[in-house]
């Protein structure tokens, strides 16, 4: 009966099945750990020399959680010019940033929001390593007005050489910080001839020239005061506070 028993519960064709009736020991743990404790156990760093040098042992990340843009920079060894190494960049910092809304969405996802004061607490919390997001405050003073800024030349009719300037045939403008240039090309060939139009010279005529040259460099801030909710957003917080929906610390 007991070989019998041990030839069809046998356990990886090694051991016999342990009897699961009553109170027993782990099911988990075979004699062969029993067997093993009863050898002289190695050090530490033996079995990492031994793993580290006697084994081809690898771990990589599976394919498919592999970025393929990054990778297939990775296999290529020549020189990437100054658009696609911009765009590469893009792309990695356009990485940072879902890593950090992903990371901040799962945090938030099982906890209760009861005020927006709140907010910057949850999301500094959202991360410990390597440290904490760094949470900055903004106030009503902080946004600015660019309407005095905003302004865009309309009767620009020349370029710089004197020749005339065709609208229509602008296939490539390039704008670039802090000049009041913009130069345009009428080709997508890289071979095309480069045109420069001025935003503040005597090309633009009219108003638009003079708005151009006397625009302020102050920005005024939008709000001047901050934003308050409305009487309806107001009645509707009271009534939850009144019916302590919320806690005592937040009315």
């Amino acid at each position: 009966m007991t070989l019998r028993y041990t030839q069809s519960n046998a356990a990886d064709k090694k051991f016999a099945k342990i009897d699961q009736r009553g109170r027993h020991d782990p099911t988990h743990k075979t004699n062969q750990l029993e067997l093993y404790k009863r050898k002289t156990k190695v050090s530490l760093k033996v079995f990492r020399q031994i793993f580290n040098n006697d084994f081809n042992i690898g771990f990589h990340m599976p394919k498919k959680d592999k970025c393929t843009l990054c990778e297939s920079r990775k296999q290529e060894s020549a020189k990437f010019t100054e658009v696609e190494e911009c765009a590469y960049q893009k792309h990695l910092k356009d990485k940072e940033e879902n890593a950090v809304h992903a990371t901040i969405e799962r945090f938030v996802n099982k906890r209760i929001i009861w005020a927006p004061s709140e907010w910057s607490t949850i999301i500094s919390n959202a991360r410990i390593n390597p440290k904490p997001f760094q949470v900055v405050m903004l106030k009503h003073s902080d946004f600015l007005s660019w309407k005095s800024q905003n302004i865009l030349p309309t009767g620009i009719t020349k370029t710089l050489d004197g020749s005339i300037f065709q609208f229509n045939q602008v296939k490539i403008a390039l704008f670039e910080k802090g000049k009041d240039e913009i130069q345009v090309q009428y080709s997508y060939s890289d071979s095309a001839d480069i045109l420069v139009l001025s935003l503040t010279s005597g090309t633009a005529k009219g108003k638009t020239s003079r708005k151009l040259k006397n625009a302020s460099n102050k920005l005024e801030a939008i709000y001047p005061q901050p934003l308050k909710i409305s009487h309806l957003k107001y009645r509707d917080l009271m009534q939850l506070c009144e019916k302590k929906n919320y806690s005592s610390s937040i009315c």
